[in-house]
């Protein structure tokens, strides 16, 4: 008779001779019965194999089933959550944390239509922050998947150090910049109080009311160059999102680096058209976005006659498109490919560390949105891109 039989099976009868049109005829039941055990056995011995490799691997692994639950884990993701593998089979994924990042994730692999999705994910595990690169490969017909995580934590925690210590190495070398931008401001304070106090003593309003609109205008100039150098040693990572003027965001930015800008003969023109475009965004972070931008645009003029910057917008499909262009002529293939990796840097030893443009690819991820290089352009031109705008 015609039967449905486990594959494996399938292959020693037919090994053996013993399928003849689709009907299972087994003529020596005894040899059949030795070869089952000894492929048993192997099997056996193969299955012990692949335990021991995937209890010995760093990784995370786990089998996890269309209906969101556990198949099976290996020891590494059992001792992470302080948990034994028994405890895993038939759980919801990721019910050992109070986050629904992998659950997510896991329901977005067996909803894409490719075989494989990758993610960085954020997870608390025994009261700990860890984060993950996790890899997920749909199998048996995309119902059932596997998932492999690599612990990066210890390696953003680098990372985060290092951007900070940068942060500090560059303020340091901006502090005479920025000591320059207050103190032009101050001295301008200090002649306008004198006018002013003159002025009154002459009676002449009119000189008053100008002397005092210089003195606010000066004062909003020193409180952009404060909340720069704020924003710009602050790590920003419980920020919350919000409603923030994208233009401002820029303009203060610009404060930070205008000294150093200013000392290698860089001059900046920000579009007044982008005043009012308003994004949902944590503040501190697209802060740090332009920041890098700029400097990383000033770096790599260094050994330019004529070195300039001009950043401008449009929205496209409800879609803001930032450009961040520059008097470069552009970024080499082999370059662009690699150049939001982190610690990938064309700058002279002791120049930078490589992490400006992967922490901006990073945190315009972390928006909804992207940066980007436009290889069409005639100059060096980075896109930074934002979900949406008003």
């Amino acid at each position: 008779m015609n039967i449905n039989i486990h594959p494996h099976l399938h292959r020693i009868l037919t090994d053996l001779g013993q399928i003849k049109d689709g009907q299972v005829v087994i003529d020596d039941p005894i040899k059949f019965l030795e070869t089952v055990s000894q492929e048993m056995v192997q099997l056996e011995s193969e299955h012990s194999r692949l335990r021991v490799i995937l209890d010995t691997t760093p990784s995370t692994i786990s089998w996890i089933n269309e209906d969101m639950t556990y198949e099976g884990v290996n020891i590494a993701l059992a001792q992470g959550c302080g948990l034994e593998i028994e405890d895993f089979p038939g759980k919801t994924i990721g019910f050992y944390t109070k986050n629904k990042y992998f659950y997510n994730f896991c329901e977005l692999l067996f909803q894409s239509p490719n075989e494989t999705l990758f993610q960085e994910l954020e997870t608390v595990m025994q009261e700990e922050q860890k984060r993950f690169w996790v890899h997920g490969t749909k199998y048996d017909d995309g119902k059932k998947a596997v998932l492999i995580g690599i612990d990066i934590t210890e390696l953003k925690n680098m990372e985060d150090h290092i951007s900070f210590t940068e942060k500090l190495s560059a303020l340091g070398e901006m502090v005479a910049g920025i000591v320059h931008e207050i103190n032009n401001p101050l001295m301008v304070i200090d002649a306008k109080s004198n006018r002013i106090l003159k002025a009154i003593a002459n009676g002449d309003t009119d000189k008053v009311e100008e002397a005092a609109q210089k003195i606010q205008d000066t004062g909003k100039k020193i409180a952009s160059i404060v909340r720069g150098v704020k924003s710009f040693v602050r790590h920003g990572n419980q920020d919350p999102m919000v409603e923030f003027d994208l233009y401002e965001i820029i303009k203060d930015a610009y404060s930070i680096v205008e000294g150093k800008l200013k000392k290698v003969n860089v001059t900046v023109e920000v579009d007044d058209a982008l005043a009012g475009t308003i994004i949902s965004c944590n503040v501190t972070h697209i802060f740090q976005v332009f920041v890098n931008l700029m400097t990383n645009a000033a770096d790599a003029m260094e050994d330019l006659p004529h070195k300039w910057i001009k950043i401008g917008g449009k929205i496209v499909d409800e879609k803001l498109y930032i450009h961040v262009t520059d008097a470069g002529t552009g970024i080499p293939k082999d370059v662009a490919s690699h150049i939001f990796e982190s610690f990938f840097t064309t700058k002279k030893l002791g120049k930078g560390t490589g992490l400006g443009l992967s922490l901006v690819k990073r945190i315009m991820e972390d928006h909804g949105g992207d940066v980007t290089i436009d290889g069409e352009a005639e100059n060096t031109t980075f896109i930074v891109t934002f979900p949406q705008a008003a």
